[in-house]
């Protein structure tokens, strides 16, 4: 289980660091709207551009809070969490723009209904953690480190 959980990490902050810092300024297929970088596909959510610094800038520590995870788990839950809920809402962000339903309709897949994604997204959240998916005891940094989370 601790290599699922330390592989999970590293596919969501590999993911962030490349839409964040990557292709932050490139066209790519997935922009919204008609945009060509992360600042216009803000704009054509409606999104100042203040708000696209803080998420991106958020993205990119939790994404690199989950690296350091690696080697301290104090980091990790608190970052999966707080980049869940930003997920969600950029989940919701392309949903309300019908950007999914556009690109399935697109391929050609017109017939097929998308309820929405935002409650898949919650049910996926509570099967993770029914699941019970937790890191086994690593070596510390030190003897200080004074909150050392509980394992089972």
């Amino acid at each position: 289980m601790q290599s699922l959980a330390i592989l999970c990490q590293l596919v969501i902050a590999l993911g962030i660091f490349n839409v964040w810092i990557i292709r932050y300024g490139k066209e790519t297929n997935w922009r919204g709207g008609e945009a060509k970088n992360m600042k216009e596909e803000f704009a054509a959510y409606g999104l100042p551009g203040g708000f696209m610094i803080f998420i991106g800038a958020a993205k990119i520590l939790l994404a690199t809070c989950l690296i350091i995870g690696i080697w301290i788990p104090l980091l990790v839950k608190p970052a999966a969490i707080a980049m869940a809920f930003l997920m969600i809402g950029a989940v919701s962000m392309h949903v309300f723009a019908g950007e999914v339903r556009k690109r399935l309709d697109e391929a050609g897949y017109e017939e097929i209904p998308v309820i929405c994604s935002l409650p898949a997204a919650i049910e996926m959240a509570k099967v993770m953690v029914n699941m019970r998916l937790v890191q086994s005891p690593r070596a510390y940094p030190s003897a200080l480190l004074k909150a050392k989370p509980k394992f089972r």
